[in-house]
């Protein structure tokens, strides 16, 4: 059973090797862009790190295919109110008011 903590330590290193990685390739952009490109490369990557997890027989299959289902929940709200933009800030402007 020596397996599982190795596992613990290489994924830790692979995590902060994406995080690393990632700085460099936005490396030098603004802080605004930077951020957004950061974001996006380190969502990519747990996207892609779920996907190879769902394809698996062991039980982390379930966690990402749970992860993988909010993704999916998350970007059909954002379709939602991006269709609704224009009358959901009608109605929040009714209520700050």
């Amino acid at each position: 059973m020596v397996a599982w903590p190795i596992a613990l330590l290489i994924a830790a290193m692979a995590i902060q090797l994406c995080i690393v990685v990632g700085g460099l390739v936005v490396r030098g952009a603004t802080s605004e862009i930077h951020s957004k490109r950061n974001s996006f490369f380190l969502m990519t990557a747990i996207v892609a790190t779920s996907v190879y997890f769902a394809m698996q027989t062991s039980p982390a299959r379930y966690a990402a295919w749970f992860f993988l289902a909010m993704v999916s929940l998350n970007a059909l709200a954002w379709l939602i109110l991006r269709i609704l933009r224009n009358t959901v800030r009608e109605l929040e402007a009714q209520c700050a008011s």
